[in-house]
């Protein structure tokens, strides 16, 4: 049974279902936050009043909240602690949606390491590294503002909106239309603007990910760049690339800018709007508005412009997000290795069948046709034949990495398209060139276990492989960035050590002689030699070797 696609809304409600207590406590501080805002000017226009020894019939609000306050250090004292609690209201409102912002970024990039570790590798050689690593940068800025900016804060700054709109309808229904009015017509005019910058902005983040991929392959090639004296030639690309991200973010830029401005400018001329509907009222023969509820009017609509500017930007978060949202969905939904039941994990004895084996290449040419052999016994069995011809891709098949298109392969009797991939490669181990080396130290590179009492297992065998002298013997010694810092030679035999130090069944090594001194060949052969009698050694070699007997030779045509 397929699982469900993993969606936008999916993830969000997992994500509330399980921060709720969290998530529930910023949005009541907001909505306090709220209510001290809207406090704010009727404190003023009772300041007012008391400045100006006035009185309102319509303005009571003050009085219905705290009851009659004629004494201005009264007064002062309860505006003081009102300011006090919107401050720790404010707080923890920002402290809560940061935290909730954290949370989220947490859980999105967790599940994305785990996702495009269990890829299947086919899918994952098929796209650059760089798609993958700014999944982790640009992405997750602009998915958790969508939930922290664009649905909590966005909630937040429509209720404050709805409620303020309410308030001023109680004091003046002209007034209240313009505003009404007014944002109607803002809204409509950044909504159109809007859709233009989607497509701009979609088209820069392309332009981003596709400069990060290029880069990240450049530097990883470094040493082959300045081998062949590419650094100009790789330069001049990457200046072309980057001038186009350059003319697509000027584009961005002119257009976010013209948004971002125009919406305080529409503002402000509704402000003027309002102040001077106002003026007319309060000098009309039938007023209907004293001073004090103009200047709360005022106040009010000072305090919404910020908020109203919000939500007119608010579309650029979910624009933003919803493009960052669609990139990493397409990773967490992609193709993985499945669980399969398995009916018989326990491979008892190492043996190989390949029968009637076809494994079609990524442009549907044929690798394999009907490739069948059998590995009865334990035993060093050579792979041969003429590159390209799929040695390295049977190992692949091996391990679960590949699926064949038709054909059945048994390891140690069971059919290896029952077992599930991780529980398959407990019994296989291999050594290549093409697998980089793991941890920050030699102890770490080749010991899957990190126990202390691993540390003289390691010891003995890279002794054993002359990896270790009585002169250089240091487990602590640092490997950077896989083996930067050391030789090639060196770097296989530290592969060749975590092999055969895991004791699996059947060892599976890629070119294991190529690159290594005589001596060094010597010691590695001694240690097959030694593994021969319990285990499955199979060698991908073309090169004659001397002092190794092979059981049996697999020829790839």
């Amino acid at each position: 049974m397929l699982s469900k696609p993993i969606t936008i809304k999916s993830l969000i409600i997992k994500f509330l279902k399980e921060e709720y207590f969290i998530v529930s406590g910023a949005f009541c501080f907001g909505l306090l936050d709220i209510f001290s805002i809207i406090l704010i000017p009727i404190f003023i226009g009772k300041y007012y009043q008391l400045a100006m020894n006035t009185h309102s019939a319509r303005g009571k609000i003050f009085t219905s909240l705290f009851g009659e306050v004629n004494d201005i250090y009264t007064f002062l004292f309860l505006f003081i602690s009102l300011l006090t609690t919107k401050l720790i209201f404010s707080y923890f409102k920002s402290l809560l949606i940061g935290i909730v912002s954290e949370r989220f970024s947490k859980s999105l990039r967790e599940s994305l390491f785990e996702s495009q570790l269990f890829t299947e590798i086919k899918v994952f050689e098929q796209k650059k590294t760089g798609n993958y690593l700014l999944r982790y940068s640009g992405d997750l800025g602009a998915i958790t503002k969508y939930l922290t900016k664009g649905i909590i804060g966005f909630i937040n700054d429509l209720i404050f909106l709805i409620l303020t709109l309410l308030f001023f309808l109680s004091i003046n229904v002209q007034l209240t239309l313009i505003i009404v009015v007014s944002f109607i017509v803002l809204f409509g005019v950044f909504f159109l603007l809007n859709q233009f910058l989607k497509k701009i902005t979609a088209q820069q983040r392309d332009l981003k990910s596709q400069n990060l991929g290029f880069v990240s392959a450049r530097l990883n090639a470094l040493s082959t760049i300045k081998s062949l004296n590419r650094e100009t030639v790789e330069v001049n690309k990457y200046l072309k690339k980057s001038d186009k991200l350059y003319n697509a973010s000027v584009s961005y830029h002119k257009l976010h800018s013209l948004i971002d401005n125009l919406s305080p400018f529409f503002l402000y001329l509704m402000l003027i709007a309002v102040l001077e509907t106002a003026y007319f009222i309060n000098h009309s023969e039938n007023s209907t508005i004293d001073g004090a509820q103009i200047l709360i009017f005022i106040m009010m609509t000072i305090n919404i412009i910020p908020v109203f500017k919000r939500i007119i930007k608010v579309h650029l978060i979910w624009q933003s997000g919803d493009i960052s949202f669609q990139k990493m969905l397409a990773l967490l939904n992609i193709s993985i290795e499945k669980n399969k039941e398995v009916i018989n994990s326990n491979i008892k004895y190492p043996t190989i069948l390949f029968e009637n084996v076809t494994y079609f290449k990524d442009d549907k040419s044929v690798l394999f046709n009907n490739l069948s052999f059998e590995i009865s016994k334990a035993g060093i069995y050579r792979i041969n034949g003429e590159q390209g011809s799929g040695k390295s891709t049977l190992f692949k098949i091996l391990l679960g990495l590949y699926k064949i298109d038709l054909g059945k392969i048994e390891i140690g009797s069971i059919n290896i398209n029952e077992i599930n991939p991780s529980v398959l490669r407990k019994h296989i181990t291999i050594s290549s060139d093409e697998l980089s080396l793991l941890g920050d130290t030699l102890f770490e590179v080749v010991s899957y276990s990190r126990k202390e009492e691993k540390r003289t297992e390691v010891e003995k065998i890279l002794y054993e492989l002359g990896y270790f002298t009585e002169e250089r013997n240091n487990l602590d010694a640092k490997i950077i960035d896989g083996g930067k810092n050391i030789s090639m030679s060196e770097k296989k035999i530290l592969s060749l050590a975590r092999a055969f130090l895991t004791n699996k069944k059947l060892i599976l090594l890629d070119n294991p002689f190529s690159g290594l001194d005589l001596q060094s060949k010597k010691k590695v052969i001694e240690k097959i030699r030694s593994e021969k009698e319990k285990k499955i050694i199979l060698i991908v070699s073309n090169e004659s070797i001397e002092n190794l007997t092979f059981d049996g030779e697999i020829v790839l045509n």
